[in-house]
């Protein structure tokens, strides 16, 4: 028996009862899930980290893309205002454009 303990595509306990092996699942409450969603795109992100290859790059940023966008609906949070924060915030400190590294402040 593996223990998993995390949150999984929907579709996950089917794909392991076909391939004739039985799971253990149960619902999430709301807390629950939107913290799971947030440990998922850290795995993620991990996943992403790890690539080693462009398919694998957009294999994962495709997850990433996907919990997000369930994270903003658990939260009510409209796209939009998460485009303008970016701006802002873009405008006040900059992008990722310059490739700038910070090694140390003194």
């Amino acid at each position: 028996m593996i223990k998993y303990n995390k949150l999984v595509r929907d579709n996950i306990p089917g794909i392991i009862q076909n391939d004739g092996k039985e799971c253990k699942t149960r619902i999430l409450d709301d807390h629950e899930y939107e913290v799971e969603l947030r440990k998922k795109l850290i795995e993620e992100a991990t996943e992403l980290f790890e690539a080693k290859n462009i398919e694998e790059k957009i294999y994962e940023l495709a997850d990433i893309y996907e919990i997000i966008e369930y994270v903003l609906m658990v939260n009510n949070i409209d796209k939009r205002n998460v485009d303008i924060m970016r701006i802002k915030k873009n405008m006040k400190n900059g992008g990722f454009e310059n490739k700038t590294y910070l090694e140390q402040v003194n």
